[in-house]
């Protein structure tokens, strides 16, 4: 790996995580007075509306976002990349808007279904107005992820999350019920928009009509298209078990205990993106200055096992204690979806994991690899979502596993994209499995054991206990891991250095 490259990745990896981990926090506090105020029920009801209009969001970017990214990072003129992401983007959330606004009259009209409150649909409209305004800020947001300038890019996230959070305890406050809820979503995504325009002031170039280069437009919907095609059944897996749980159950309760499931797992699922936003585009430059495959190669593993390090003794923390941490974080009555929470845990841990190959395989060019892989894993869990959660569809027996099939169809969906891409990875790369697997996976076991051990003796019913005993665990596994040579004292230390601001700052040149 290139020298100069390993702390400037290290670094920003960390600052995006850490920030992301702010978000995380500002997203927690909505969570927890948003369930406790309106239960689950209520809380399923903002959960089926955010599916409703939010299965429809391929629309509003078919696989462009990827190619911006790349065209960005490669040395493509700002203004020109700027201006077709931006009016491309635009027709495409007008044509998402008029298909959320079909499909609500569809709904009720030709198929006659009503919905289980009357302000269901108030909550629809108002989510759509959410995601519209999150469609636009993506641009800015993803343009400056494609420079890699992490700061503006978190701090539009952060305004984000952390006005939602104001304005819930605002809502709870003056009891303004599931519609004022609703309402934090709009209130979310006109202040992440403004964020993104203030900071776009001065920093990116004007957005012109005349920059938009007929070339370039064909260069961004090759790239995307195979990516699209993606999207489209990706989208449809991201929200339509949840749909499916609501679909097949008496009540909106289960589908607010899963989708609270998914919620609070969310601090650790979005080292994902955070790996992605920076990876992506070092990919793309490595590949455009034809460095060759090794540094790629090299990169890739190291990335690989570094998320081994981490994602293996939280993925078993996380199971032990699912239920303690769903009573504790929101509140007994969502207990229920410990075995749903666990399974998740297992499969978002091996989605973190092989995420780097994501980038990868898209930093090479290779589009049309990853939308063919992609579309096999979503394929797939639709089918799942289909015969798992309902126990009958146009009168056909089914499994009727709600929720825990919804998360189990979400880990087969994993791992047939482990397979896939580690597969690829290992013909195009020649890569090597990262060392010291077994290792880590010995020293999380051997720690989670007296761990789990002495929890039975200690009750759990409250947040600081659950974070003391994770603290722990933490510094029982980081022993381990020294004494299994999972990692050793000298690799932390360096990890510590590459932590440096400067290193968080530096721009890399085209």
């Amino acid at each position: 790996m290139d020298a100069s490259l390993k702390p400037e990745l290290v670094s920003k990896v960390a600052f995006l995580y850490a920030s992301t981990i702010a978000s995380a926090v500002f997203s927690y506090i909505a969570l927890f007075f948003a369930t406790r105020f309106v239960g689950d029920t209520g809380y399923g009801i903002l959960a089926f509306a955010l599916s409703f209009s939010g299965v429809f969001l391929f629309i509003t970017d078919f696989g462009l976002a990827t190619s911006h990214i790349k065209k960005v990072s490669e040395g493509e003129d700002l203004q020109s990349c700027l201006s077709v992401f931006l009016f491309m983007r635009l027709a495409l959330v007008a044509a998402f808007a008029i298909i959320v606004l079909s499909a609500l009259f569809f709904w009720q009209e030709i198929l006659g279904q009503g919905f289980e409150t009357a302000d269901t649909q108030l909550v629809i409209l108002i989510i759509l107005l959410y995601y519209v305004q999150s469609s636009i800020t993506y641009v800015f947001t993803q343009t400056f992820l494609a420079q890699r300038d992490v700061i503006r890019a978190q701090a539009i996230a952060l305004a984000d999350v952390a006005s939602r959070a104001i304005a819930t305890l605002l809502v709870i406050a003056l009891n303004w019920g599931i519609v004022g809820l609703a309402c934090t979503y709009a209130v979310e995504g006109f202040v992440a928009l403004a964020v993104a325009l203030f900071l776009a002031r001065g920093r990116l170039p004007k957005i012109r009509l005349s920059a938009v280069k007929k070339t370039l437009v064909r260069q961004y919907a090759r790239f995307a298209a195979p990516i699209a095609v993606t999207g489209v059944f990706g989208t449809v897996v991201l929200y339509g078990d949840k749909i499916l749980i609501q679909y097949s159950s008496i009540s909106s309760a289960e589908t607010g205990i899963y989708f609270a499931c998914q919620r609070i797992l969310s601090f650790y699922v979005a080292l994902s993106p955070v790996i992605a936003s920076v990876a992506y585009p070092t990919f793309s430059q490595l590949n455009g200055k034809n460095q060759g495959r090794e540094s790629i190669s090299m990169v890739t593993t190291s990335m690989i096992r570094y998320l081994l390090i981490a994602t293996i003794p939280i993925m078993l923390f996380l199971i032990a204690f699912s239920g303690n941490v769903l009573s504790i974080f929101l509140s007994s009555s969502f207990a229920a979806g410990a075995t749903a929470f666990a399974i998740l845990a297992i499969g978002y841990s091996l989605s973190l994991t092989i995420s780097p190959f994501f980038s990868q395989t898209l930093g090479m060019g290779m589009s049309g690899t990853y939308g063919k892989y992609m579309m096999i894993s979503s394929l797939a869990m639709i089918a799942l979502d289909i015969i798992l959660i309902p126990s009958s569809l146009f009168a056909i027996p089914l499994m009727g596993w709600g929720m825990n099939g919804a998360a189990v169809s979400f880990l087969v969906g994993m791992v047939i994209l482990a397979i896939l891409f580690y597969s690829n990875a290992k013909k195009l790369l020649q890569l090597k499995a990262p060392k010291g697997m077994i290792a880590t996976a010995c020293a999380a076991i051997s720690a989670i054991t007296p761990v789990y051990a002495l929890s039975i003796y200690v009750e759990l019913s409250r947040f600081y206990e659950l974070i003391a005993i994770f603290f722990l665990y933490a510094g029982i596994f980081i022993a381990f891991a020294v004494l299994f040579r999972a990692i050793s004292v000298m690799e932390i230390k360096d990890m510590l250095k590459m932590l440096r601001q400067k290193n968080l700052l530096h721009r890399p040149h085209h």
